[in-house]
């Protein structure tokens, strides 16, 4: 069982992330971070049961606070509350998908804690690369630093992912680029076309 932590989950990076818990009973949701959206975050507390949600705002924490008292969820707020879920001692996988520089900070703390990082923040490499790039190596954290929008950056990023045994998502997250791809898999179930263990 591997526990995750999720900044930015009531996001579409951050809700595509929990659907992956869901298909895959070997993690665990320990802390989950959100802007502002109480009720889906009430939702996801409800759902996954993490030891500790964060709010950003003090009024969205304690309307939060209010509405899961009867789940034994912390609720903390605000860069604190971030800082909470990087250092956590049950936490292994920091998920970073919060918009802007609000990243910087945990992702940093995360990496001195050791914490294995899924950086979905491009914010947080272009503002603070200086910083993180040497931070992850003297902590031994792995990344893959590549563009991938070059010199068949796609077969290579596809390549790296199965070597890697990263999570691939084969659409954007939008519901019609979600019910292309679903149509484009059932027909090539139809014609019988698969690749290794999945459909291509």
């Amino acid at each position: 069982m591997k526990n995750i932590g999720i900044l930015g989950s009531t996001g579409s990076i951050g809700t595509q992330a929990l659907e992956i818990v869901r298909k895959n009973h070997d993690l665990k949701v320990c802390a989950l971070a959100a802007g502002g959206n109480v009720l889906k975050m009430e939702e996801q507390v409800r759902e996954f049961k993490p030891r500790l949600a964060v709010m950003w705002t003090e009024e969205a924490a304690r309307e939060l606070r209010a509405r899961v008292a009867d789940t034994g969820t912390k609720v903390a707020q605000g860069m604190e509350g971030l800082l909470e879920i990087a250092v956590r001692e049950d936490l292994e996988v920091l998920v970073t998908a919060v918009v802007g520089m609000i990243g910087i900070k945990p992702t940093i703390a995360a990496i001195e804690a050791g914490k294995t990082i899924a950086l979905a923040n491009k914010e947080t490499l272009v503002t603070a690369g200086h910083l993180i790039m040497p931070l992850a190596k003297e902590y031994g954290v792995r990344y893959l630093n590549s563009d991938f929008k070059k010199r068949d950056g796609y077969k290579r990023s596809v390549a790296l992912s199965e070597e890697y045994g990263l999570y691939r998502q084969y659409y954007c997250g939008c519901e019609f680029s979600k019910k292309q791809r679903d149509t484009e898999i059932a027909q090539k179930e139809k014609a019988g076309i698969t690749g290794k263990g999945r459909i291509l």
